[in-house]
């Protein structure tokens, strides 16, 4: 038999994609307060002092627009296809920035904006991947599939002591006293059939660990 068990968990936690919308917020404010009391950059060329008031403004109700999404409407921006369109903002209003910063030879403000820009790159991959992939514990003759990088580590049989499925808990209890729990969704096959099978694949397996032990 095979079973597939479908994770709970997410790849990408809420509380991650948020702490990145509020960097963002607070950055593009700081640097629209620091448009407004930066001297000529090191190039010597005077900066038009209308034009970097204005810049200076717009980043820092952007900013505080960010913010106030980001606090108050949270549940609203968390949804993926929002997420995405207020990340890629994001990301174009700090490269751009970045760039400003960079013509200017303003380099430390360059700096903190080029590693945003790399969070914020890193962030739309990730969030977009944990979106699409699914994380599964297969559980089949040759034993359990943890979750993990790749196709995971395989718990055989001799190594597990007890499996059990209770209020949408999968648990494992391993031989060496090893314990792993997983949340798991709704499972689409009966939860006392899979524990009988499971418990007769357990025992299988303590025959042949005890073969083991006998040298």
């Amino acid at each position: 038999m095979h079973f597939q068990l479908s994770l709970a968990e997410e790849q990408v936690k809420p509380h991650q994609v948020t702490t990145l919308h509020l960097i963002a917020a607070f950055t593009l404010a700081g640097m629209g307060g620091l448009c407004f009391v930066l001297p000529a950059g090191s190039t010597g060329r005077p900066v038009d002092n209308d034009t970097s008031r204005i810049a200076g403004t717009a980043l820092m109700v952007t900013g505080v627009l960010l913010l106030g999404v980001a606090l108050f409407r949270n549940r609203w921006l968390l949804r993926a296809h929002v997420n995405r369109i207020f990340r890629a903002g994001e990301l174009a209003v700090v490269l751009g920035l970045t760039a400003c910063w960079l013509l200017l030879q303003y380099w430390m403000p360059a700096v903190i904006t080029g590693l945003l820009s790399g969070a914020l790159v890193f962030a739309l991959y990730w969030e977009q991947q944990g979106q699409r992939q699914a994380r599964y514990i297969t559980v089949d003759p040759d034993g359990i599939r943890l979750p993990g990088i790749g196709r995971g580590r395989l718990l055989g049989w001799p190594e597990v002591e007890r499996v059990l499925l209770r209020f949408g808990v999968l648990t494992v209890d391993c031989y060496d006293n090893h314990l792993f729990q997983w949340n798991i969704r709704q499972a689409d096959f009966d939860k006392e059939t899979f524990e009988t099978w499971c418990a007769q694949q357990i025992a299988d397996g303590k025959r042949k660990r005890n073969h083991a032990d006998d040298w």
